[in-house]
């Protein structure tokens, strides 16, 4: 059984109004309320690095890209990018597709090259140091404890 893989990014201003709705799978069409846009995000598991986590989302350099990432940068843009798993069908949307994962990040930095722009999005508070409280698990686990 084939099985195909789409990410939904949103990307809000500070006042939660979405700026840009964009998936990476469909070409050409609007799916869900987003437009097809070529960026990749190429690990939704992401690295700890001193108690916050970050991903990066990749989009093509033009002039575009550039003043998005800008302009995210000092306006303090959110991304919320979600994956999905669905059976791709012979023509046209598929019936039905599972969340397969999501994560959700304010523009911290961007890096650019001759083709792409790589923006790193994640919190901004670092839990060691904010004194953000830690999680506590409710009911005995078999096993050792999931990790994202």
């Amino acid at each position: 059984m084939t099985v195909g893989v789409a990410q939904f990014l949103t990307i809000k201003d500070a006042t939660g109004k979405a700026l840009y709705k964009w998936q990476n799978y469909w070409i050409g069409q609007v799916v869900s309320g987003h437009n097809f846009a070529p960026f990749n995000v190429p690990a939704l598991i992401s690295q700890v690095t001193a108690g916050a986590e970050t991903i990066s989302i990749e989009i093509p350099a033009d002039q575009g890209s550039i003043n998005l990432a800008d302009k995210g940068l000092q306006s303090y843009y959110i991304a919320q990018v979600d994956q999905y798993q669905f059976v791709p069908p012979v023509s046209g949307l598929p019936s039905s597709k599972t969340k397969v994962a999501s994560f959700t990040g304010e523009f911290q930095s961007a890096t650019i090259t001759d083709t792409s722009i790589s923006i790193e999005i994640g919190a901004n508070l670092d839990s060691t140091e904010s004194q953000v409280p830690v999680r506590t698990f409710t009911t005995i686990l078999a096993g050792s404890p999931p990790k994202l």
